[in-house]
């Protein structure tokens, strides 16, 4: 009975601190904008305006080779709304919700991979004054990006052991989701591909096939969904990124995404080796009997 009053208590907490930082966040967000910071803000703006009224995916009356609309039809709905300051205001609004919408997916995240308390409530605080939550003042993707990526990785962890069809089913589609608001979701894809098989191979050592067939279901589904829109919506528009690629390609540019790739894999190899490797090896007579034995 303790542990319901305790639970209750702390989603009581969780919607306060939700509903608090929301009219915070509102408040900071709600001021008349000037798309001068992110360029991709007029992508994103112009595109929700051009599909408003009926003409398809443009920017300034031209075809803009973009496919990332996911956001652009979240904000949608508010351009029924004539005077643009009030306009601007409902998608400050939208867009407080969604990335103090991302705490909350976190908080059950962390319930799901049993934090402490301590380090749950922690999370929920630093995730809603974090910096990067001040995308709720842009017309970026990243508003709604956070809680698409935290909801999908929330119910991966949900029905990562269960053999429920529907459940690859949502998660494909939700994938997908995921991709039509950024490009970077991909490695949602791969990530989910490389469990599945890391899982069979060195975990379970065998081939399961219910986990395979689930992995198939979820591949289906996620191409079913970017075959759908791509011959629906996106029949004859190309990718802005890779077109951007093709043409601005040059030998500092090549140097300089080896460098970044450099970069990228040392802050992971740090961060998969030190802290889950070297630090327990460091701290080792700290630990107690059941995490030695593990």
């Amino acid at each position: 009975m303790n542990i319901i009053k305790s639970n209750n208590k702390e989603n009581l907490f969780i919607i306060l601190l939700f509903f608090f930082f929301t009219i915070i966040r509102f408040l900071l967000a709600n001021f008349n904008k000037v798309i001068t910071v992110y360029p991709d803000e007029l992508y994103y703006y112009d595109i929700a305006r051009s599909l408003f009224h009926g003409n398809g995916i443009t920017s300034r009356g031209l075809p803009l080779n973009f496919q990332k609309i996911a956001y652009s039809i979240v904000i949608l709905p508010t351009f029924a709304i004539k005077n643009v300051f009030l306009r601007h205001s409902f998608i400050a609004l939208i867009n407080s919700i969604l990335m103090n919408l991302s705490a909350v997916l976190l908080f059950f995240i962390s319930k799901k991979t049993r934090l402490k308390t301590a380090y749950q409530n922690l999370l929920v605080l630093l995730t809603l004054i974090m910096p990067d939550m001040c995308f709720s003042m842009t017309f970026m993707s990243e508003n709604l990006y956070w809680p698409l990526f935290l909801g999908f990785i929330l119910y991966w962890l949900k029905t990562v052991y269960t053999n429920q069809k529907k459940d690859s089913i949502l998660l494909g589609i939700l994938c997908y989701f995921c991709y039509l608001c950024k490009e970077i979701s991909l490695a949602l894809l791969l990530a989910y591909i490389l469990f599945e098989f890391t899982e069979q191979l060195f975990i379970e050592k065998s081939f399961n096939r219910k986990r395979f067939l689930k992995l198939v279901i979820f591949l289906i589904f996620f191409s079913v969904c970017y075959l759908f829109f791509k011959i629906i919506f996106f029949r004859a528009i190309g990718n802005l990124y890779l077109g951007s690629l093709n043409h601005n390609f040059s030998v500092y540019k090549f140097l300089y995404m080896c460098y970044a790739f450099f970069v990228f894999i040392s802050a992971i190899l740090i961060s998969t080796l030190f802290f889950p490797i070297i630090s327990p090896i460091l701290h080792y007579r700290l630990l107690n009997d059941s995490i030695k034995n593990y």
